[in-house]
């Protein structure tokens, strides 16, 4: 984070968004749209100024631009896989939209054993690392290898909790 921390600003609010539990506020910043998580705001008062909305302000539309270009910004690796047809249809209830929607839109056709190949948007091989391993043993990393590196090592440390009890 860079300083200062805590700043202090005059907002002209145009809407509030539900997203993933979280409320964010959009407001213009001097002629600036803006998003600010509610949850972040320290103190608030209100003015006794009237806000400036723009009449062709959509907020539906605003927040949509908004999440594209986060979307674009945040995912900036990739990881080939290798995965079920059961995990490409859990995705969308395990992955963030983004992710489900592009690996979905990348994934080739089933082999005869129902796995198939696609591509996920991942943040960081840290990030991308936590969000396959909610797949399980129903996706294999093929690309990073330091990713895949990380899967191996993930594997071993669980397989050594839990060995196979000889009875």
């Amino acid at each position: 984070w860079q300083a200062p921390r805590e700043v202090t600003r005059v907002l002209d609010p145009l809407g509030l968004v539900l997203k993933a539990g979280r409320w964010y506020l959009v407001a213009a910043v001097d002629g600036d749209v803006r998003t600010y998580r509610v949850g972040a705001i320290l103190d608030l008062v209100t003015l006794d100024d009237p806000a400036d909305r723009p009449e062709d302000f959509d907020l539906a539309r605003c927040w949509r631009e908004h999440a594209d270009r986060y979307e674009q910004g945040v995912y900036r690796a990739q990881a080939q896989v290798r995965m079920t047809v059961a995990a490409l249809e859990l995705m969308p209830f395990v992955f963030p939209p983004a992710m489900s929607r592009a690996a979905r839109a990348a994934a080739g056709e089933p082999d005869a054993d129902g796995w198939l190949l696609t591509t996920v948007p991942i943040e960081s091989v840290k990030h991308g690392h936590i969000e396959l391993l909610k797949l399980g043993a129903e996706v294999e990393v093929l690309d990073p290898p330091e990713l895949r590196e990380r899967f191996t090592g993930t594997a071993q440390r669980l397989a050594a909790l839990y060995p196979v009890r000889q009875e």
